[in-house]
């Protein structure tokens, strides 16, 4: 394929050094293209597309697509993000354990390490189908 033509002076410039013309004219080309594009596809549509008494009664594409509220994505998009903050978090809690209490580091080092292993053997469970030997 190749690029889009861009008269004269090529993809390097214009050749007497006038940009802001040479602008306009990639801007207008791009317009141009652009607007028999859509014109394109109305001619297309205007075959298939239905009366304007039932579009005005057909339901809007988010209705059909199933769509939802932008907050419930937004709150659904933060959930997945939390876990992803948890060593993060961890880390900001060791240091912070380290510097206020050092005596109860090694429970805590323990309790982490417990807590790993069980949760790969929850895991580990959960993908053979939860069945026991």
């Amino acid at each position: 394929m190749n690029g889009p033509n861009l008269g004269p002076g090529g993809p390097e410039g214009p050749p007497d050094g006038d940009y802001a013309r040479y602008v306009e004219r990639l801007m207008q080309r791009a317009d141009q293209q652009r607007g028999a594009a859509q014109a394109a596809a109305k001619a297309g549509d205007a075959r298939a597309a239905p009366a304007p008494a039932q579009a005005a009664s057909a339901p809007s594409a988010a209705a059909i697509a199933g769509g939802q509220p932008a907050g419930k994505a937004r709150g659904r998009a933060a959930a997945r993000q939390l876990p992803a903050k948890w060593p993060l978090l961890l880390w900001i809690l060791f240091v912070l354990l380290m510097w206020f209490a050092p005596s109860l580091l090694p429970f805590v080092v323990v309790g982490l390490v417990l807590a790993g292993v069980g949760y790969s053997l929850w895991k580990a469970r959960r993908k053979s189908g939860g069945e026991r030997r």
